[in-house]
């Protein structure tokens, strides 16, 4: 009631009145959404991969929404959330080997069948790096792993002839050094419920890699603490390059 030239409201006024802008604003991000989903899915990218197989709620909204509702069962991190999502529909189209994911607005799409790899590989399109690619620019430039065209065409044939198979036998005794140290390790592992088998293999990598390119030993399977922090760098590197694309 006015007094003084102030209105007062009641409690029982005043939970009525947020009530009605709660109501209001609930209404207005589900229609907000309802638009966003028509949009996106009479849009040119959605229509271009509409032939490509998907789990039937991979669209971008509800992964996230599938996302916020696994973090209030369970706590999981979204780089391992996201592997989950992966393996579970490779799972589900094994037969296609082809299956399309949504990153935000973004399509991607994962390949696993032979038939289908060879004729990427065979197209002179499959030189064109994605844009993710501009990420790693200013730490690598642009070098074999992120150059396009004619220049990774060029890098590439000046080492294809070290990849001869001649050449990969005077390395097999360091691969089987390596390997030894890694089948030590996974069988002191047999006993567990559940190991995460990224890290080993990690190191395992690591030590075969630098060994045989670079002609040093580092240690990595056996903990070393320069390899280590190398390690700790990539993962977090990892995480942050996948969380600025999601």
């Amino acid at each position: 009631m006015p007094n003084n030239g102030y209105t007062h409201f009641t409690q029982m006024e005043l939970r009525g009145m947020l009530l009605i802008c709660m109501l209001l604003l609930g209404i207005i991000i589900v229609l907000l959404l309802l638009a966003i989903h028509i949009w996106f899915s009479k849009s040119k990218t959605s229509k271009s991969y509409a032939s490509i197989p998907a789990y039937g709620t991979a669209k971008p909204l509800l992964l996230l929404w599938q996302y916020f509702q696994q973090l209030k069962r369970k706590p999981i991190p979204l780089l391992a959330y996201f592997m989950q999502l992966v393996c579970a529909q490779a799972y589900m189209f094994q037969s296609e080997g082809i299956f399309k994911l949504w990153l935000g607005w973004t399509p991607y799409v994962v390949i696993f069948k032979a038939e289908h790899i060879k004729k990427i590989l065979n197209s002179r399109l499959a030189d064109k790096k994605s844009d993710d690619y501009l990420v790693l620019h200013p730490l690598v430039r642009t070098g074999l792993a992120t150059s396009n065209g004619e220049k990774n065409r060029s890098r590439r044939k000046l080492l294809q002839p070290t990849f001869h198979s001649r050449i990969l036998e005077e390395y097999i005794s360091i691969f089987n050094e390596h390997s030894l140290i890694l089948v030590s390790k996974l069988k002191k592992m047999t006993n567990e419920p559940s190991i995460d088998i990224s890290d080993v293999i990690v190191t395992w990598a690591l030590d075969d890699i630098c060994h045989t390119a670079m002609g040093i030993r580092i240690n990595a399977q056996e903990g070393s603490q320069e390899a280590m922090d190398y390690l700790k760098a990539v993962e977090e590197y990892k995480n942050l390059f996948f969380q600025l694309n999601v």
